[in-house]
């Protein structure tokens, strides 16, 4: 099954894991106390997604636990002064690591850190994905992935394809990408999505995969053009624009992931209550309707599914930084 459907299934499923939250609540309730406040780290700056998605969950968190719960951003390292933090605080479930896509990459590429992301963290709550789209200016020749392929390939190491830095989910997309098709493209790497834009707009760069949200005005107003979308599914917000897969490059998919994480030795009942309170959260249609403006898709599922859904991502990311020789360091 792939992850776009089970997403689907699993937002179904999250009213009945919900209502087994009481059980759990009852045997972890000693872990959470009024004096002594949850903290969600964010590795990234205020107003972002990820700062966005960890504001929902913590104010549902602190309605439901019945004790404060802030967050705390502390940016820098492409988000690995804040995972360095989490993952050396107390396991008590009282500190939580908001974790993203740059997580498992950062892992696959062997990158040395003060922290070993799958030791050290237990996977607690999956919040949601957000897909990217593949976008050039109105005016370049190609307007099928399939023809944009065949200029590739025409033009050997000619194009280029900006991204918001090295080890992001639209470094890696384009990188993928590079990998599947056998496609020479060049990277172009910037300090965020709004410079490479800015230059891809300008016409210094040829290619972008840009996150859904924020490439999607540009697209309606006709300033860009969408070649496809990195989920399995395609966009409600695109329903016309295919998805990679669909245009060509069978099995291609990459989504942006947002989801809390615990220091490992955090009790499983602690964990579990964690995790039952942001599935009932994400049951609720006044979240997902938050979630979804933020051109988020909710995903509850339970700590063993998020496990696996990182543990293949590191392996997915380690091929790709093998074969493609990419260095992150």
């Amino acid at each position: 099954m792939n992850k776009s459907r089970r997403m689907l299934l699993n937002l179904g499923v999250a009213a009945a894991v919900a209502a087994h939250a009481p059980l759990v609540w009852a045997q972890s309730a000693p872990a959470f106390s009024p004096d002594k406040p949850v903290r969600i780290l964010v590795g990234f700056s205020a107003g972002g997604s990820t700062d966005a998605l960890a504001r929902i969950i913590a104010e549902e968190l602190s309605t439901s636990l019945k004790t404060s719960v802030v967050v705390e951003n502390k940016p820098g390292a492409n988000g690995n002064i804040a995972a360095a933090e989490a993952a050396r605080s107390q396991a008590d479930g009282t500190t939580l690591y908001m974790g993203s896509f740059n997580s498992p990459v950062h892992h696959a590429a062997r990158r040395k850190l003060p922290f070993d992301f799958l030791k050290d963290f237990a996977p607690t709550a999956m919040v949601a994905y957000v897909p990217n789209v593949l976008v050039v200016k109105e005016d370049f020749p190609a307007k099928t992935v399939q023809e944009l392929i065949d200029i590739a390939k025409k033009q050997p190491g000619k194009l280029t394809f900006a991204s918001a830095g090295g080890g992001s989910s639209l470094h890696m997309a384009g990188e993928l990408f590079k990998n599947t098709t056998g496609a020479e493209i060049l990277h172009v790497p910037y300090k965020g999505s709004a410079p490479a834009i800015s230059d891809l707009l300008g016409g210094h760069v040829d290619m972008m995969f840009d996150n859904l949200p924020s490439a999607t005005p540009m697209i309606e107003a006709g300033r860009l053009r969408a070649l496809g979308v990195t989920s399995a599914k395609r966009a409600d917000t695109l329903p016309n624009v295919p998805t990679i897969a669909e245009a060509g490059v069978p099995g291609f998919e990459v989504l942006s992931f947002f989801a809390l994480f615990a220091p490992t030795g955090t009790p499983d009942t602690t964990i579990a209550a964690i995790n039952s309170t942001v599935n009932a959260a994400l049951a609720k249609p006044a979240v997902q309707e938050k979630i979804s403006k933020l051109g988020a898709w909710p995903s509850a599922e339970t700590p063993d599914q998020l496990k696996a859904y990182v543990e293949s991502e590191v392996k997915k990311w380690e091929k790709v930084i093998q074969e493609q020789n990419i260095k992150l360091d």
